[in-house]
């Protein structure tokens, strides 16, 4: 695998992130705002097996990827939550990380799609959501 780029690496409304194919999720860390009504994702952290942090949110109508290759739970204005716990995603085969059209998708090799989007597609500014998709079985 070629070196991962440090810093900004996308900033864009569609693009992928090659190198986690087939690498295990080890942590998955959102940073929320205690003072939202609502559960909404600001930044959100990766670690995968084998590799450094890196971390991704949305920005006013694009996805935006960083690898700053570290962690640091320092600012207490934030709630720190881990979703590889409350989605139950540890050690998951990761198939693929895309942003399509402004919206994050880690699929998974049992099917299940963790997805981070606009609470309303039609505004670039409305807040963020996080959820999980299980896999979906046509109707025989």
């Amino acid at each position: 695998m070629k070196e991962i780029p440090k810093g900004r690496v996308f900033q864009d409304e569609t693009f992928n992130i090659p190198w986690f194919n087939g690498i295990k999720l080890e942590k998955l860390i959102g940073l929320e705002d205690p003072d939202q009504k609502n559960r909404e994702p600001i930044v959100i952290y990766i670690k995968g097996e084998g590799l450094k942090w890196q971390k991704f949110f949305l920005d006013v109508c694009f996805g935006v990827w960083e690898n700053w290759e570290e962690f640091n739970k320092e600012d207490d204005a934030y709630w720190y939550i881990d979703y590889t716990d409350e989605f139950q995603l540890y050690n998951q085969l990761i198939t693929s990380i895309n942003c399509i059209e402004s919206q994050f998708q880690i699929c998974f090799e049992n099917g299940k799609r963790l997805i981070l989007r606009y609470t309303n597609p039609d505004e670039f500014d409305s807040d963020c959501e996080l959820l999980l998709e299980e896999e979906t079985k046509p109707n025989k």
